[in-house]
């Protein structure tokens, strides 16, 4: 249940929360799915880091961007 609802987790921000809700709480039964999640948190958090950009550029190279709508207004 922890992974599933920390799945589109990708911050070190969004990681902290997650580590202090559970701080005062028994994870007694899920301990290390909970382990888990927090490494997969900090893992893409890492990657979106050290490749945002390249990332970034490859889509654009290769049309990946929705097409800017410009407003009449």
């Amino acid at each position: 249940m922890v992974s599933i609802c920390t799945s589109s987790f990708t911050s070190l921000e969004q990681k902290a929360k997650v580590e202090a809700f559970f701080a005062e709480r028994s994870t007694k039964g899920f301990a290390m799915g909970l382990a888990q999640s927090l490494d997969s948190i900090h893992a893409k958090s890492s990657w979106l880091e050290r490749d945002r950009e390249d990332v970034a550029a490859w889509v654009k190279e290769n049309g990946y961007t929705a097409p800017t709508v410009k407003s009449e207004l």
